[in-house]
């Protein structure tokens, strides 16, 4: 699967954080729960160990060393499964564009433009695709795009074990968006030496 499929799979899933939710707990809607539950059993497709979803909406995940012995440092990766709800965020409908200049046209019935005008880096990426929305809801490759390169990368290296890597961990949250993201979050339990968050 491409690093686009993933993206245009995770961003059908609504999986809005709720900041009038009233928890003091994560997750703050569980309807993120929708997104670690495809997550949870892609890295058990992927040939992850330890993956284990917590009733926190915590999802961690590790990338076996295939080094023999390897007791070098742990790498680990963050990202999270949340997106804004400030817009809609439901029944989103993904869509990839070839774009070729001008402005974007996001949605023919509705006449819902993205402006070449308004948006100028637009010119950077003449003759890319582009992912979007259809203009009427938010699309949430943040931060979801950011997850579909972690799991692509994670497919990467199980089908060529040809390219050597010590331990990696994963590790996907809730409730980013809503600045709750690492209240529960056990460092402990996610196992890294040193760690990037992907977003």
């Amino acid at each position: 699967m491409t690093v686009q499929d993933r993206l245009i799979k995770y961003a059908k899933i609504a999986s809005a954080s709720d900041p009038h939710s009233g928890r003091d707990y994560t997750p703050s809607a569980d309807r993120i729960f929708d997104m670690a539950h495809v997550l949870e059993e892609e890295m058990k497709e992927l040939g992850m160990v330890n993956v284990t979803l917590g009733e926190d909406c915590y999802l961690f995940g590790e990338i076996p060393a295939n080094i023999p012995d390897w007791d070098g440092p742990i790498l680990g990766f963050v990202c999270h499964m949340d997106v804004s709800s400030e817009a809609p965020f439901e029944n989103v409908k993904p869509q990839i564009i070839h774009y070729q200049g001008g402005d974007v046209l996001l949605h023919p019935e509705q006449n819902i433009v993205m402006s070449a005008e308004e948006y100028p880096m637009l010119k950077n990426y003449i003759g890319c695709d582009l992912v979007t929305s259809d203009g009427t809801t938010l699309l949430g490759a943040d931060n979801k795009a950011a997850i579909a390169e972690v799991m692509t990368m994670a497919e990467a290296l199980k089908n060529d074990p040809t390219v050597k890597h010590g331990t990696i961990k994963i590790a996907f949250t809730p409730d980013e968006e809503i600045g709750m993201g690492g209240i529960c979050f056990d460092t402990k339990k996610f196992g890294a030496d040193f760690a990037y968050t992907i977003d």
